[in-house]
Parts: structure tokens; sequence; C-alpha cells
């Protein structure tokens, strides 16, 4: 396996907990490297082919071809002439919501024409913008999620790569992580709930995502600021103060190199 990277995975809607792509390109100089999220893709194929490699595992993808990708596995796609998919990405929160254990593994290559049905009808809903576009979304990926989950499951397999034990560490602290990010939290009250020494957690994190544990926090609290500033219905120190920063230019500074603007102009953008 290839170097790989963490993927954060932003949802800015709690109620539409999804991010879906329609018409990726992968081709010769543009092939996405390795990485791996805590939520689950699922990729379609509709013209011309390539390979997708999950840990160990190389899967050749052609049109009308799905391949489900488990939480926390490394993945990329190679090609030597090009390929277009759409990709449907769906938050763990959703997943444990339909009542399924994460730890449940989906078959990860799919060849089905039911299957493919369900996945058109997220794509047409996503694509023709029809009233209650969010309502349909939510039933129709509800639906794909329900029939893959209950058919097309198999065993969970540890990772090949020898990284399972360090993940599965990871996973705990980005669970936690996401529960108290908005409280005053540092590394050690984090280190000393996982029951691992900080300097261990750090190395362990920035390995995994690329990232400190501290950059990760205040990239959160940014997320939702970002959110926050956008509804129009909050100044910016009560922004600031509800996502966890208590000085100001401190928030001004973090929030410039999470999103790349002031939190003003954000506010301004939305007026």
């Amino acid at each position: 396996m290839k170097e790989f990277h963490y993927e954060h995975i932003q949802f800015k809607d709690s109620d539409y907990p999804f991010v879906f792509h329609r018409g990726c390109t992968v081709n010769q100089t543009h092939n996405f490297p390795a990485h791996w999220h805590e939520s689950v893709e699922i990729l379609y194929f509709f013209d011309g082919k390539c390979d997708v490699t999950i840990d160990t595992k190389t899967f050749s993808m052609h049109p009308c071809d799905i391949l489900c990708i488990n939480s926390e596995k490394v993945h990329y796609i190679s090609t030597d002439t090009y390929a277009k998919y759409n990709t449907l990405i769906i938050s763990p929160s959703f997943i444990k919501k339909c009542g399924i254990d994460l730890q449940e593994q989906l078959t990860p290559y799919v060849k089905n024409e039911d299957i493919n049905r369900l996945y058109r009808a997220v794509h047409d809903e996503h694509r023709n913008k029809l009233p209650y576009q969010s309502s349909a979304l939510v039933a129709a990926i509800t639906t794909l999620i329900i029939n893959l989950y209950r058919n097309h499951r198999t065993e969970a397999a540890e990772f090949n790569n020898g990284t399972e034990k360090r993940n599965n560490l990871i996973r705990s602290c980005i669970d936690y992580i996401r529960q108290h990010y908005l409280e005053n939290i540092s590394t050690s009250d984090i280190s000393d709930h996982l029951g691992v020494t900080p300097n261990h957690l750090c190395a362990c994190f920035k390995e995994a995502t690329g990232t400190t544990v501290k950059k990760y926090i205040n990239a959160l609290r940014c997320r939702d600021a970002e959110t926050m500033l956008a509804t129009q219905k909050f100044s910016v120190t009560e922004v600031a103060l509800n996502c966890g920063f208590n000085n100001m230019a401190y928030f001004a500074k973090i929030y410039r190199s999470v999103t790349g603007e002031n939190p003003s102009d954000t506010l301004s953008k939305y007026k």
C-alpha cells in the first residue's frame, strides 16, 4: 500500500448528512491519492474503466459497476485511460441512525440491477431538484443503504496493512473529539480517556491524519462557526463564544487559516 492520508469529510447539515458528487473524472494525469475517512462511500461507475484499491485488494471497475468502501478503509483510484463515476459519501451518524453497526462490512464489489436502480434513483433526485428534494433524497439514500446492508454484507476483515490497532485508536479519538470539541478539552484529556500517553496519541494522530489534534479540533469549531455565520442570526463574537473560542483575535486567526477568509467576510457574504 502506498502512503495515505486521512480525509476529513464535512457534513454541514445534520438533517442531510450526505455528500453526493456527480460526474467525477479520473484519468492518466489525475489519479486520486490513497486516503481514508470514517464515512461509508459508494461509487457508481458509468463510463470508462479504472482500478480501485481498497487496503491491498484491487477491483477493476467498468460501467454499471458499484463499489462500496467501508468506514476507515484506505482506498485510491488509478487508470491508464479514464473513468467517470458518481460518489455518495454517507455520515457514520446516519448509518448508526439506521440501526446499523459500523463494524458491519459491505461487500466491496456489487453487480446487482436492483442496487443500480436504487443508486440511479438517488442520482435522479439529486439532479432534478424537484419539490421536497431533501426529504426525497433522505428516503432514497436510506432505501439504498438498507438494501446494501441486508443483501451485500460480508464478514469484517482486519486491515491488511498493519494499521488496524492505530486506526482503532484514531477512530476512538475522533469520536471523543466530536462529542466534546465545543468544550475546553486538551490532548491530555483525550489521552486520559483513551488510556494512552499524550505523546503516543499525538504521534499516531499526526501519522494517520496529517494534522495535529489541536488543529483538528479547531477545524471542527471553525466549520461550525462558518455555518452559524451563514445563518445571519449571530454576531462574530457570539459565534466565537458558541464555538469554543474565548479570544476574538485568536478566533479570527484560526478561522482565516481554516476557511481562507475573516469571520466578518463570511458574515457579509451571506447578507
